[in-house]
């Protein structure tokens, strides 16, 4: 039965490097969603990224490590790492699914990628098999709003939310899934700007202590190279 399962966050990206921003979306989906869980997912390969290789897999994964570490409410998932290859989410959902048959799992992404949905592998298999939910800045809907919605689904219901962070809230009959868009404020962070910086002051305070000493440690990105205190 769905109440007996357990409901956890599938928080994907690159996390090239993880930063406060991505901890701090993970930790605002968990408290207002009713999750058990987020799971930080990183991607092998990205296929909208496929030029771009900066820290190895295994130097994101111990950097995610670092970063979870002290959250009950966080878990790692190497899955796409341990797989290899380019990684698509429908597949991987797919995959998790089979291996964790009694989780249902609430696919979390910024509105940037949500834009870019239906150029994503199979985006009307998305809502079939997983809850959506998007975040937003307070109270902006893009103006193609309608036309995403339209690549993963074009039987949604919308319906109303008592929630006031809720912006949309919409009901696939065909799956039973829902796709909500919600107001995020987030912090001006991004993991661009981690990797182009050229000392630690223009990093501090993006990045949990653990994850920064790593990067200097191992000399990854600028900010590496340049151990400034």
């Amino acid at each position: 039965m769905e109440n007996l399962k357990i409901h956890a966050g599938l928080l994907g990206g690159t996390f090239d490097p993880v930063h406060n921003g991505h901890l701090q979306l993970g930790q605002f989906v968990f408290e207002h969603f009713n999750l058990d869980s987020v799971w930080f997912l990183p991607c092998n390969i990205s296929p909208h990224k496929l030029n771009r290789k900066t820290a190895s897999g295994e130097q994101r994964i111990e950097m995610l490590r670092l970063a979870l570490a002290h959250s009950s409410s966080f878990k790692l998932c190497d899955h796409e790492i341990r797989k290899g290859g380019t990684s698509y989410t429908v597949d991987t959902l797919k995959e998790l699914e089979s291996q964790h048959e009694n989780t249902r799992f609430h696919w979390i992404m910024g509105l940037d990628s949500f834009n870019d949905v239906a150029d994503w592998k199979s985006p009307t298999s998305l809502i079939q098999r997983c809850h959506i939910l998007v975040a937003t800045r307070a109270g902006f809907i893009p103006k193609n709003w309608n036309l995403t919605l339209n690549a993963l689904s074009e039987n949604f219901v919308e319906r109303e939310s008592s929630e006031s962070y809720v912006l949309k809230n919409y009901l696939d009959p065909g799956s039973g899934n829902q796709l909500t868009l919600f107001q995020f404020t987030p912090l001006d962070i991004s993991s661009s700007s981690i990797r182009n910086a050229r000392n630690r002051q223009e990093i501090k305070n993006m990045l949990p202590p653990d994850v920064e000493n790593y990067i200097i440690r191992h000399h990854l990105y600028l900010a590496g190279a340049y151990p400034i205190s």
